[in-house]
């Protein structure tokens, strides 16, 4: 599973025909601080446990048919400097929990 890997700095699957949904359990992965899952055939949502990643300064779902809103959880990103969330279908409105990313 991959929430169960402890030490990985960085995860791309980028590029590649992955389908099916972003697991919740890749919330687990707390030493990440680079994830590349751009231009994959992801769908489903975001998941709010991507917002427990705090180490992460850098995050990349874009190019993938994915749904729903960008979960609050975000916000707890606070040391992302890039995350790309373009070339998606979401709806509704930024959370204002992204105003605590500062970086």
């Amino acid at each position: 599973e991959l929430g169960a890997i402890t030490n990985s700095r960085y995860m791309a699957f980028h590029g590649n025909p992955l389908t099916g949904t972003i697991p919740s359990e890749m919330g687990n992965l707390a030493s990440v601080t680079a994830m590349g899952l751009h231009d994959l055939r992801l769908t489903g949502t975001l998941p709010s446990e991507l917002g427990a990643i705090t180490n992460s300064r850098y995050m990349a779902f874009h190019g993938n048919p994915l749904t729903g809103t960008i979960p609050s959880e975000m916000g707890n990103l606070a040391s992302v400097t890039a995350m790309g969330l373009h070339d998606l279908r979401l709806t509704g409105t930024l959370p204002s929990e992204l105003g605590a990313i500062t970086n």
